[in-house]
Order: C-alpha cells, then structure tokens, then sequence
C-alpha cells in the first residue's frame, strides 16, 4: 500500500482561501491536510516549485481543487496543474476532485469529461467536506490489499459512481483511519455529474 503524507490537498486561487480553509477546518480532525496557509512551518525555506509539485504530484491521496476561470494561469496553481497532470497522465485522474466555483460549472478542458465534480454551491461546505472525507476513505480502501474483495469493490463502486449513491456518511467509517463518524449527512449524494 503506498503510503501518503497527507490524506488531501487543496488545490486554490488565493480569492479562494475561505472557501479551502472551511473545508479543511473540517476535515483535518479527521484526515491530514496539505492547505499551504496552514502547513507554512513545512513550506518556508523550501524550494516552492518542488515542494508544492511534490505535494501534488505524489504525497496526497486526494487532491481537491477549488475551480474557477484562472485556476492554472498564476505562478503556484501553474506548478499545481503541472503536477496534478503529470500524476493524471500516469494514474488516471481518480485522486483528483474538482469543485467548480462559478456557474455554469466549467471545469478545465485537459480534465476527462467522464470525471464526476462536487457541487458546492448545491450542496455547501459541509456536504462537500463529507464527500471528500468519503472519497478519502474509499481511496484508502482500494489501495490496502489486506481488505476483502467485497470491500475493494464497495471503494471502486464509491470512486466511479459518487453521484448515483446515496451512502450515509458512516458508510466507510468502520473501514478508515482515524477518522471519526459523520454528522449522518447524504455524503454521496452530494457529487453531481458534469454538465
């Protein structure tokens, strides 16, 4: 099983800082989070480039980016983009969730269009915060191989169809790590399909 720094990283345009501060605030008692405000002590001193690049390229499970028109075009979600698509390239792009911020939702073109994004303004921060703490766990599902095959295949189920279940959101919980039970929201009801 490959072993992660962080259970997500939060992938933002400065205007959006609230936005990924709410969001972690509520995920990080739960999972670990690379939201580089927060992680400034790690960061300071390093080269920007590589650390940031390295964050996104390998070290988070799930990395969530905070969409809108801009996103990859300044110099840090620049090396962020590069890095997210490198690992897309290799991977596939299942660790990657995007949340569009502006309406109608766009997402960017490079991104496979079969790629289900999280509705915000739908749903909020709270809805959204329980899909990504879902998707986190279903992700640590299918890279542990000492679960069974049934388990596998509940985590292959909630990566490629988070729009279509209606899971509660403790479904995962007696499967994933430190992680602490949800406040009983439609966890996976909250991702919609791209339009």
């Amino acid at each position: 099983m490959v072993d992660f720094k962080y259970d997500v990283a939060f992938s933002f345009l400065q205007q959006d800082e609230p936005i990924a501060t709410q969001l972690n605030d509520r995920l990080q008692d739960r999972v670990s989070t690379f939201l580089y405000s927060e992680r400034q002590k790690e960061v300071a001193g390093t080269d920007g480039e590589e650390t940031f690049g390295r964050a996104f390229r390998e070290e988070a499970r799930l990395v969530v980016v905070l969409y809108r028109a801009g996103w990859g075009e300044t110099k840090w979600t620049r090396i962020e983009q590069s890095a997210i698509r490198a690992r897309g390239f290799e991977h596939g792009y299942d660790f990657a969730k995007f949340i569009p911020l502006e309406q109608p939702a766009k997402l960017p073109a490079w991104l496979p269009p079969t790629q289900i994004y999280i509705g915000l303004k739908r749903f909020g921060i709270d809805g959204a915060a329980a899909v990504i703490a879902e998707l986190r766990a279903a992700r640590w599902l299918l890279a542990d191989r000492t679960h069974t095959s049934a388990r596998r295949q509940l985590a292959i189920t909630l990566l490629q169809h988070p729009g279509r279940l209606r899971a509660r959101g403790t479904a995962l919980q007696s499967y994933s790590t430190g992680s602490r039970p949800m406040d009983g929201r439609n966890a996976f009801h909250c991702a919609v399909p791209q339009i």
